[in-house]
């Protein structure tokens, strides 16, 4: 997992729980690194083991808890990728873009990274269909980031999300729906 995610836990955790949980919580997770570099890659085991310490220790469903670390990280997304949005764009816009510009920039200046493959077919201009595919298992992450994106462009209200979970998860087809 790439550090740029490590380090937006780290931050979604302090913020919400406080500055000494995120040490507890790694203790608890029992991490294979003291600190997160943003521009290096860690052990999956240690995502996945820090995110169900934190559901099991905040008593969330380790989804809902994904779901709102995805929320939280959009803003400092958007920022590093600013260069790779257009301006025009809107929510499912942004969406159906990412696979090409801002993972293609991921995987050429961290050829070790391996975000989610998405592939998203646009089925009209009020619809997305997104194939999600990663051995994490991490999809509620991109709902949560679904979720900031369509809340920063004010579109919450008329963004509708659909999940399908195929092969235990390493499958989702997420359904997004603009409603007008």
């Amino acid at each position: 997992m790439h550090g740029f995610i490590f380090l937006q836990f780290k931050k979604f955790v302090q913020q919400t729980h406080g500055v000494q949980a995120w040490q507890e919580l790694k203790d608890e997770a029992q991490v294979s690194r003291p600190q997160f570099n943003a521009t290096e890659i860690y052990p999956d085991a240690d995502i996945i083991a820090l995110v169900h310490t934190a559901a099991a220790k905040w008593e969330l469903p380790a989804e809902v808890f994904l779901e709102q670390v995805g929320t939280f990280l959009v803003p400092d997304l958007l920022d590093v990728y600013q260069l790779y949005i257009n301006p025009a764009w809107r929510t499912l816009d942004l969406v159906e873009h990412t696979e090409n510009n801002m993972h293609r920039a991921v995987r050429v200046s961290s050829p070790e990274a391996t975000p989610p493959i998405l592939h998203v077919t646009r089925v009209n201009a009020k619809k997305l269909i997104i194939d999600y595919h990663s051995k994490r298992r991490m999809a509620a992450l991109a709902v949560g980031i679904i979720k900031g994106i369509a809340a920063h462009y004010q579109e919450s209200d008329r963004i509708n999300i659909v999940l399908h979970k195929y092969s235990g998860g390493e499958r989702v087809q997420i359904e997004l729906t603009y409603s007008a």
